[in-house]
C-alpha cells in the first residue's frame, strides 16, 4: 500500500513542477512582451 502512495505522490510532484515551469514560461512572456511591443512601435513609426 504504501508503494502505491509513494507513486500517487510522486505523480503529483510532477504535476506541482510543470505548473511551476509553465507559469515561469507565462512569467517570461508577459515580461518580454511590453519589449516586442515597442520594439514593434519603433519600426512602424519609422
Amino acid at each position: 500500500m504504501n508503494l502505491g502512495i509513494d507513486r500517487i505522490k510522486t505523480l503529483q510532484h510532477c504535476k506541482e513542477i510543470d505548473q511551476i515551469k509553465s507559469l515561469k514560461r507565462l512569467v517570461a512572456i508577459a515580461n518580454f512582451l511590453p519589449f516586442t511591443i515597442n520594439l514593434a512601435s519603433i519600426i512602424l513609426d519609422i
